[in-house]
């Protein structure tokens, strides 16, 4: 079967009567067609030429420019080879591209497809370019290099995962005959480290103890309504000024998105309304969780995520329905369940379930 978008770029060039078709030879493209003569040549003659163009989506609408514009250059009387000197003419010349070339290719790609935003740059450095700057620079990128970026992770670890996703991404660019999903091993969330979620009486404790005011604002928001570390610095500050207190996150990693404050009693005895940023900077999202991770690091606070786990928690103890509870953390249910609820306790368990049994609506036995 062949490629539909290289089948369609190619009708469109043959009803503008371009002259021209579009080949996939191996992972790149080439253009065949009547070219004029060389110098030494008297004759036009039927020719390949080599785009150095991948048969990805991009490089198809790349190609077909490409054709047009050999296409005018010809009927103008203004095509000249030295134009094309450094490509070449050989079909059968399938020398691996260098890693600089695949890296400018797949990122003008990447945000072609997905925009440029603070999220997708940060999605880029820290999944793409980490995986570029393993390569040794001037080198080729095959499935045999990737491989080896793969093996060089250890293996059911989130690091081999994002490893083989962005390598199976770039493979896929590149058409490469390569399976990345072969090595991605068996991690998943379940797999983290244990974690010993303070109590609220203790998360309480620890808010009392900051004496910095807008890192105490920080912490008190982050409690309240269990926050990812950047998310501070995205947040509507109208809507935590405006009672009962919930909170709207209008970027980071998600979409927008409200929150409730649980507690309540918090957002109003803490006075959370009142904002307070700190004096931090940062060009990212993952600048400016390190700022708040080496606050909490330094005041001995435990670690930021978890009053994320502890929010997660105290959902189900006010018998918030777990998808509405994944909507305002921004996530999936399956995440939600697999990430969040392996922490809660047995006590946390039987708690919620005298908590559900004494509702005075809930469904009576029939009789």
């Amino acid at each position: 079967m062949g490629n539909p978008k290289l089948e369609a770029a190619n009708q469109r060039l043959k009803d503008g009567g371009v002259g021209f078709k579009i080949y996939q030879r191996g992972s790149k493209l080439s253009l065949r067609g009547m070219f004029p003569p060389q110098p030494g040549e008297e004759k036009p003659k039927q020719r390949w030429l080599s785009l150095d163009i991948y048969a990805n989506p991009a490089g198809i609408k790349r190609a077909e420019a490409e054709a047009r514009k050999v296409a005018s250059a010809i009927a103008l009387k203004e095509f000249t080879w030295g134009d094309y000197i450094n490509l070449s003419l050989d079909p059968t010349d399938e020398t691996p591209p260098t890693i600089e070339y695949v890296s400018t290719e797949f990122e003008k790609d990447y945000f072609a497809v997905r925009g440029r935003t603070e999220k997708t740059a940060t999605t880029w450095r820290t999944d793409y370019e980490a995986v570029f700057k393993k390569f040794v620079p001037g080198s080729h990128v095959t499935a045999e290099a990737l491989l080896n970026i793969i093996l060089s992770t250890e293996a059911n670890t989130r690091t081999r995962l994002r490893a083989c996703t962005a390598c199976g991404a770039i493979a896929k660019f590149m058409n490469l005959e390569f399976d990345a999903t072969r090595y991605r091993g068996n991690y998943s969330g379940k797999q983290v480290q244990p974690r010993d979620i303070p109590s609220d009486e203790v998360i309480a404790q620890r808010y009392q103890s900051i004496k910095n005011e807008p890192w105490q604002w920080v912490f008190g928001m982050m409690a309240c309504y269990g926050l990812r570390n950047h998310e501070i610095f995205h947040i509507d500050v109208d809507s935590v000024k405006t009672a009962p207190g919930i909170l709207k996150v209008t970027g980071g990693k998600t979409d927008e998105r409200l929150i409730f404050p649980i507690y309540p009693e918090w957002w109003e005895k803490w006075q959370l309304w009142e904002v307070k940023f700190p004096n931090v900077t940062g060009q990212t999202n993952r600048d400016l969780g390190s700022r708040i991770s080496r606050f909490f690091k330094r005041s001995e606070l435990g670690r930021p995520y978890d009053l994320r786990h502890a929010w997660a928690i105290r959902s189900l103890l006010f018998g918030m329905d777990v998808s509405m509870a994944a909507a305002q953390m921004g996530h999936s249910v399956n995440l939600h369940c697999e990430t969040y609820h392996q922490w809660i306790t047995e006590d946390q368990q039987m708690k919620a379930f005298r908590i559900l049994m004494e509702r005075s609506d809930r469904p009576s036995a029939p009789e």
